[in-house]
């Protein structure tokens, strides 16, 4: 890596984008940030890379817009990276307001962290009416779920047959090989907010942790 950008703790994009939803991958001695870049019209995720977090190298555009008539033709939303038998995974929103389907699951696979290619399979997971209403169905966060065998995927959207304005509740979705996904009952179902964004779960110290956005950061816990 060829690292730029020296001034502690501040990244700009060269171009005076802004940076948005970071996705942090850590790998082989490499701190990756890819993160959603606004500022150009609609929203691709862009790739920056440090050793120290201080100084950063800003690489290839991992996930550029998709054409007009894709799911990804608006924007790509917030998602998340993982990898599993050398390949690395990007789990991401597809938006696209002109489309029924506004929002959906997409994937891309890299074998580099740098070249990206997207699924043709995509989209991989589309919204069911009977779990889920209305257009929120983003934010995919997918993680092995040792207790369960399988990889578990949730998603920021909201439950059906809820109050809608408290609506919001943490999908799930699950998969054994990262290609093919089942769409679960709500994870986490609090009827309490609108929607629970950018979830992220693991286990700690004997529990599992949620965090989610609701425009402040919260925590949910189980046993």
């Amino acid at each position: 890596l060829t690292m730029s950008h020296g001034s502690p703790f501040h990244f700009r994009p060269d171009d005076g984008g802004y940076v948005g939803d970071c996705i942090p991958f850590y790998w082989a001695g490499v701190y990756h940030v890819f993160y959603l870049k606004r500022g150009f019209g609609g929203t691709p995720w862009a790739h920056i890379a440090s050793r120290d977090l201080v100084n950063w190298a800003e690489l290839p555009t991992a996930l550029p817009i998709g054409e007009a008539g894709e799911h990804d033709g608006g924007d790509c939303w917030t998602g998340s990276v993982i990898e599993h038998e050398g390949t690395f995974h990007i789990f991401y929103t597809g938006h696209n307001e002109a489309l029924d389907r506004k929002q959906v699951i997409m994937h891309a696979t890299s074998h580099d962290l740098i070249s990206w290619e997207k699924d043709p399979a995509n989209p991989v997971l589309v919204i069911d009416n009977a779990l889920y209403e209305g257009q929120d169905f983003r934010d995919p966060f997918v993680f092995w779920n040792d207790d369960e065998g399988c990889f578990w995927m949730t998603i920021s959207a909201r439950e059906t047959g809820a109050p809608v304005p408290a609506a919001g509740c943490v999908g799930l979705a699950t998969s054994t090989d990262l290609m093919n996904w089942d769409l679960q009952p709500p994870l986490w179902a609090p009827r309490k907010i609108w929607c629970p964004e950018c979830s992220d779960v693991f286990p700690a110290t004997g529990r599992w942790f949620m965090l989610y956005s609701t425009h402040v950061t919260a925590i949910a816990t189980a046993p």
